[in-house]
């Protein structure tokens, strides 16, 4: 692919017109900084599949691109090489093309140019609708409704929600692109417990919100969550390492990198291997150091009537690493979405509980049956 865009390159110096050809991808380079920034919640707008979801979407980029393409702009010029380059970058394009400037208004100078964009997006509406009509109101529930209900429930309540349960509440309000709110709400989390675990995702949403502006105090914060919670070892790492990479902090992006394979390598080796439970595992019984009730009651209560059994086995992963992981199995024919909720606010739940262990929750099914099934006495509670 490399050669291949080389090759094309070289086509357009001597046939076509490299300054426009640079145009039209700094043009997609501003779009990827719209999407990551300011992305465009279309169902808060509409109840059904509007027929015209390009238009709409290409009017909140222009709006965007007004208020930060000057800032786009110049990280697009900084912007440096990824690790592992499968294509040349914008900057070895340009360069290769002999440009030296770019343009990145996307106002049409002329009149037939303006018609063909109206062609091109009423063919991409008319495409666009026929793909996501047909779970259009699932999503919407969501990413949208869902959130809605969350954070209504939050701001009518009297705000005391324990630290250990708020991260469903900062999703909600980033799900609603209440991003400011969401950042303010990670700090007060975090600010009211001096339990790490409970300070771990609000440290790390936070970082990341403060990278997708462009504010490099995320890096700080994300280390911190890391710190704390080898899962987002990954995560970080990579959003680390792009933001070295797309805002030019060479010394800093190569420093990364250096450090970056074999840590992520070790969560790989260890919380990676935490979202599978199967019966050819180490498994054992977890043992009950007081806080089994606990868990029995909050998960009873998050799961809103809908727990049946819990399951409850620890899984050994390595000479010093091992997560207890939760099975949970509700009522039969519960609808499946409300069961993923349910769940997630189960995990939130777990995650966050004061403790050095790990913990990983799983839905009753097939397989996960057969591995707690495994263990005499792995269930730990029955509706």
């Amino acid at each position: 692919t490399f050669v291949s865009e080389e090759n094309a390159d070289a086509a357009i110096v001597k046939y076509g017109n490299p300054q426009l050809c640079i145009d039209a991808m700094s043009k997609i380079g501003c779009y990827g900084y719209y999407v990551r920034e300011n992305r465009y919640n279309l169902f808060a707008d509409y109840e059904t599949l509007p027929e015209h979801v390009c238009s709409v979407n290409v009017r909140h980029f222009r709006d965007a691109l007004e208020r930060r393409g000057a800032a786009w702009k110049d990280m697009i010029k900084k912007e440096l090489p990824a690790q592992l380059n499968s294509h040349p970058t914008f900057n070895q394009r340009r360069e290769n093309l002999g440009v030296n400037d770019f343009n990145i208004d996307i106002s049409p100078s002329h009149s037939a140019l303006t018609g063909e964009w109206a062609r091109l997006a009423k063919f991409t509406d008319r495409r666009i609708a026929d793909r996501m009509k047909q779970d259009y109101g699932k999503k919407r529930r969501k990413f949208y409704t869902r959130s809605i209900d969350r954070v209504k429930a939050w701001e009518d309540s009297d705000r005391t929600r324990p630290p250990e349960e708020m991260r469903p509440v900062i999703d909600a309000y980033m799900n609603l692109m209440r991003v400011q709110e969401a950042e303010r709400l990670c700090a007060q989390t975090a600010g009211r417990t001096d339990n790490d675990n409970a300070k771990a995702y609000p440290l790390f949403m936070s970082g990341q919100i403060k990278l997708n502006a462009c504010d490099s105090g995320g890096i700080g914060l994300i280390r911190r969550a890391i710190a704390i919670k080898a899962d987002y070892t990954a995560p970080g790492m990579n959003l680390i390492g792009e933001f070295c990479r797309q805002t030019g902090m060479k010394a800093e992006l190569e420093a990364h990198r250096a450090a970056a394979p074999e840590a992520i390598q070790r969560a790989k080796d260890t919380v990676g291997r935490t979202a599978v439970l199967r019966r050819r595992d180490r498994l054992s019984p977890v043992p009950d150091n007081g806080d089994m009730k606990a868990h029995i009651d909050r998960i009873t209560g998050l799961g809103q009537g809908n727990v049946i059994e819990i399951y409850a086995v620890r899984k050994t992963i390595g000479d010093d690493f091992f997560t207890d992981a939760f099975v949970i199995k509700f009522k039969p024919r519960l609808d499946t979405e409300i069961a993923d909720e349910l769940l997630f606010d189960i995990f939130c739940y777990l995650d966050a509980f004061p403790s050095k262990n790990h913990r990983s929750v799983f839905a009753y099914n097939k397989a996960t049956a057969f591995a707690v099934k495994k263990i005499s006495k792995s269930r730990v509670y029955k509706a």
